[in-house]
Protein backbone atom coordinates (compact mmCIF):
# COMPACT_ATOMS: atom_id res chain seq x y z
CA UNK A 1 0.00 0.00 0.00
CA UNK A 2 1.67 3.30 -0.96
CA UNK A 3 1.90 6.10 1.70
CA UNK A 4 0.06 8.90 1.54
CA UNK A 5 1.95 12.34 0.11
CA UNK A 6 3.82 13.80 3.29
CA UNK A 7 3.03 17.80 1.94
CA UNK A 8 -0.70 16.88 2.52
CA UNK A 9 -2.82 19.09 4.43
CA UNK A 10 -4.88 17.08 5.77
CA UNK A 11 -3.00 14.46 7.32
CA UNK A 12 -4.01 11.13 8.37
CA UNK A 13 -7.86 12.90 9.14
CA UNK A 14 -9.79 12.68 5.55
CA UNK A 15 -12.30 10.87 6.48
CA UNK A 16 -13.19 12.80 9.61
CA UNK A 17 -12.66 15.97 7.58
CA UNK A 18 -15.01 15.29 4.93
CA UNK A 19 -17.46 14.40 7.90
CA UNK A 20 -16.53 17.43 9.56
CA UNK A 21 -17.56 19.64 6.61
CA UNK A 22 -20.82 17.73 6.14
CA UNK A 23 -21.82 18.79 9.84
CA UNK A 24 -20.25 21.97 9.24
CA UNK A 25 -21.18 23.36 6.38
CA UNK A 26 -24.63 22.02 4.81
CA UNK A 27 -26.91 24.04 6.93
CA UNK A 28 -25.22 27.37 6.17
CA UNK A 29 -25.05 26.43 2.20
CA UNK A 30 -28.76 25.07 2.42
CA UNK A 31 -29.79 28.86 4.21
CA UNK A 32 -27.42 30.62 1.63
CA UNK A 33 -29.23 28.43 -1.03
CA UNK A 34 -32.98 29.45 -0.11
CA UNK A 35 -31.88 32.81 0.13
CA UNK A 36 -30.15 33.24 -2.69
CA UNK A 37 -32.98 31.78 -4.24
CA UNK A 38 -35.78 33.91 -2.77
CA UNK A 39 -33.44 37.46 -3.75
CA UNK A 40 -33.54 36.26 -7.05
CA UNK A 41 -36.67 34.55 -7.82
CA UNK A 42 -38.03 36.89 -10.36
CA UNK A 43 -35.00 36.61 -12.60
CA UNK A 44 -35.23 32.60 -12.09
CA UNK A 45 -39.00 32.31 -13.24
CA UNK A 46 -38.44 34.72 -16.20
CA UNK A 47 -35.73 33.09 -17.56
CA UNK A 48 -35.05 29.33 -16.35
CA UNK A 49 -36.05 27.05 -19.17
CA UNK A 50 -39.28 25.36 -19.04
CA UNK A 51 -38.21 21.79 -19.80
CA UNK A 52 -35.07 19.98 -17.73
CA UNK A 53 -33.58 19.64 -21.05
CA UNK A 54 -34.04 22.52 -22.55
CA UNK A 55 -30.57 24.00 -22.38
CA UNK A 56 -30.10 24.84 -25.34
CA UNK A 57 -30.83 28.86 -25.38
CA UNK A 58 -30.22 29.22 -21.49
CA UNK A 59 -29.82 33.38 -21.43
CA UNK A 60 -27.01 34.16 -20.04
CA UNK A 61 -28.45 35.81 -16.41
CA UNK A 62 -29.19 32.06 -15.60
CA UNK A 63 -25.34 31.57 -16.01
CA UNK A 64 -24.03 34.74 -13.87
CA UNK A 65 -26.56 34.02 -11.12
CA UNK A 66 -24.62 30.48 -11.24
CA UNK A 67 -20.86 32.12 -11.41
CA UNK A 68 -22.41 34.17 -8.57
CA UNK A 69 -23.89 31.46 -6.62
CA UNK A 70 -20.55 29.01 -6.69
CA UNK A 71 -18.34 32.10 -5.69
CA UNK A 72 -20.40 32.25 -2.55
CA UNK A 73 -20.33 28.51 -2.05
CA UNK A 74 -16.85 28.49 -3.19
CA UNK A 75 -15.84 31.09 -0.47
CA UNK A 76 -17.77 29.72 2.09
CA UNK A 77 -16.14 26.30 1.98
CA UNK A 78 -12.40 27.69 1.39
CA UNK A 79 -12.63 29.82 5.08
CA UNK A 80 -13.89 26.56 6.62
CA UNK A 81 -11.22 24.82 5.13
CA UNK A 82 -8.51 27.26 5.76
CA UNK A 83 -9.92 27.01 9.96
CA UNK A 84 -9.85 22.98 9.67
CA UNK A 85 -6.30 23.01 8.42
CA UNK A 86 -7.21 21.48 5.01
CA UNK A 87 -6.26 22.22 1.24
CA UNK A 88 -8.89 22.44 -1.18
CA UNK A 89 -7.01 19.84 -3.35
CA UNK A 90 -7.38 17.33 -0.39
CA UNK A 91 -10.80 17.99 0.09
CA UNK A 92 -11.91 17.67 -3.38
CA UNK A 93 -10.01 14.87 -3.52
CA UNK A 94 -11.78 13.36 -0.60
CA UNK A 95 -15.20 13.91 -2.03
CA UNK A 96 -14.03 12.48 -5.29
CA UNK A 97 -13.33 9.13 -3.16
CA UNK A 98 -16.56 9.87 -1.24
CA UNK A 99 -18.77 9.42 -4.44
CA UNK A 100 -16.17 5.79 -5.36
CA UNK A 101 -17.17 4.68 -2.30
CA UNK A 102 -13.26 4.33 -1.01
CA UNK A 103 -14.87 5.00 2.43
CA UNK A 104 -16.80 2.60 2.18
CA UNK A 105 -17.61 -1.63 2.30
CA UNK A 106 -19.47 -3.25 -1.52
CA UNK A 107 -22.91 -2.25 -1.98
CA UNK A 108 -22.83 0.30 0.77
CA UNK A 109 -23.42 4.11 0.74
CA UNK A 110 -20.85 6.44 1.98
CA UNK A 111 -22.66 7.93 4.91
CA UNK A 112 -21.43 11.71 3.50
CA UNK A 113 -22.02 10.90 -0.30
CA UNK A 114 -25.59 13.07 -0.01
CA UNK A 115 -22.84 16.27 0.90
CA UNK A 116 -20.91 15.17 -2.04
CA UNK A 117 -23.61 14.99 -4.30
CA UNK A 118 -25.08 18.04 -3.16
CA UNK A 119 -21.45 19.83 -3.96
CA UNK A 120 -21.43 18.84 -6.91
CA UNK A 121 -25.32 19.92 -7.68
CA UNK A 122 -23.90 23.38 -6.93
CA UNK A 123 -20.61 23.34 -9.50
CA UNK A 124 -22.89 21.94 -12.15
CA UNK A 125 -24.70 24.52 -14.28
CA UNK A 126 -27.00 22.24 -15.21
CA UNK A 127 -28.05 20.69 -12.37
CA UNK A 128 -27.79 23.79 -10.43
CA UNK A 129 -31.13 25.12 -13.01
CA UNK A 130 -32.50 21.45 -12.66
CA UNK A 131 -32.19 22.67 -8.56
CA UNK A 132 -33.75 26.01 -9.42
CA UNK A 133 -36.56 24.59 -11.49
CA UNK A 134 -37.26 22.54 -8.09
CA UNK A 135 -37.76 25.15 -5.90
CA UNK A 136 -39.70 27.30 -8.20
CA UNK A 137 -41.95 24.31 -9.03
CA UNK A 138 -42.38 23.34 -4.94
CA UNK A 139 -42.60 26.39 -3.83
CA UNK A 140 -46.16 27.31 -4.98
CA UNK A 141 -47.11 23.49 -3.49
CA UNK A 142 -45.55 24.20 -0.07
CA UNK A 143 -47.27 27.49 0.13
CA UNK A 144 -50.70 25.15 -0.86
CA UNK A 145 -49.87 23.11 1.56
CA UNK A 146 -49.47 25.44 4.62
CA UNK A 147 -53.06 27.29 4.17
Amino acid sequence: MESKDSSSDCGDADWTTLSRAADSLYNDIDEMWTAYLDKNEDVLKDFLPDSRDAFEDVPLQLHDLHDKYCNLVESKVEKWLERDGCSAQDFFAQCEESLSGAYCALFEEDVNAWFVEYMVAISSFQKFVHLCQQKIKDTPEEAKAME
